[in-house]
């Protein structure tokens, strides 16, 4: 999966062990037109969390509020909550984390921290 949206909380890092992980959401915006005809405006927040190298780069240079694009793959689990309800959890692992190449709307910092693969070339190859 792709998804292009702003870090929504601080990014939290664990770093227990051999493994670092970073922890953070993405609010990815969306729009459609209601019944009355009139744009509604609606937000999807999804969780992410990133492994070893890609933990580090988000560590170093993820924060809330900056726009990214992640690349990575659903993964999904389940436990059971303190009543005893088996709860679903679906989250993005990533494998990459690309910056938002505009200026405008970042701080001075890395763009494009893994440049050897991008979300157009995955995509080139998908016919649909």
């Amino acid at each position: 999966v792709v998804l292009v949206g702003k870090v929504s909380f601080e990014p939290t890092i664990v770093d227990k062990g051999a493994t670092p992980i970073a922890k953070f959401s993405l609010d990815i915006p969306s729009s459609f037109i209601g019944r009355d005809g009139q744009k509604v405006e609606t937000h999807n927040y999804v969780k992410c969390e990133a492994y070893n190298k890609v933990a580090d780069v988000v560590k170093a240079n993820v924060h809330q509020g900056d726009r990214i694009c992640v690349e990575g793959y659903l993964k999904s689990g389940k436990y059971t909550d303190k009543n005893g309800n088996n709860v679903q959890t679906l989250v993005v692992s990533a494998r990459d984390i690309r910056f938002d190449s505009d200026a405008s709307t970042q701080k001075p910092g890395p763009r494009n921290v893994f440049p050897e693969s991008s979300a157009n070339d995955m995509m080139g190859d998908m016919t649909f």
